[in-house]
């Protein structure tokens, strides 16, 4: 299988789907969010607040780089941001995990995501705004990912089998 990155908004699942098709198909996974905070041993929200988005998107960048090996990636919701990334994303297959804003608002209720302090609803409706064309640009697939876990994963296992044709 050739890699398959997941983008999308905060809390639309590309960690936890991503995870669970990494495991039915028996492939490697990597969360970038992951790679980021355990090069630092600090949370996404410490270190976010700690050393500020810009060098937060860089660490990402770098961890972006060196996911070239694995099959499925979630990456940060923010990713998209940069310029850089999004080049190094518009080479790959990308499966953008769309929720309603309504939903994922009610996924992040008492979640610690530093872009969301204040009225996590008009914060999610800003970053929609800000980022939805990015993910629409890099979108090689458009995954519906409102439902539960396991029908996203059906999903992206129906994007999985693409991919391997």
């Amino acid at each position: 299988m050739s890699m398959l990155v997941l983008i999308g908004m905060p809390g639309s699942g590309k960690s936890s789907s991503g995870r669970q098709l990494a495991q039915e198909l028996d492939v490697d996974f990597l969360d970038l969010d992951d790679l980021v905070v355990s090069d630092a041993s600090e949370t996404v929200g410490e270190l976010f607040r700690r050393i500020g988005e810009v060098e937060f998107r860089e660490r990402e960048i770098v961890a972006l780089r060196r996911s070239a090996d694995v099959s499925i990636v979630a990456t940060g919701a923010g990713v998209v941001t940069t310029a850089e990334a999004r080049e190094l994303l518009s080479q790959q297959t990308c499966a953008w995990l769309r929720v309603p804003l309504e939903t994922l608002a009610q996924r992040l209720h008492g979640v610690d995501r530093p872009l969301l302090d204040g009225d996590p609803v008009t914060k999610l409706r800003e970053l929609h705004d800000a980022r939805d064309n990015f993910y629409r640009e890099l979108a090689t697939y458009d995954v519906d990912a409102s439902g539960t876990l396991k029908d996203t994963v059906q999903r992206l296992r129906d994007v999985a089998s693409e991919l391997t044709t």
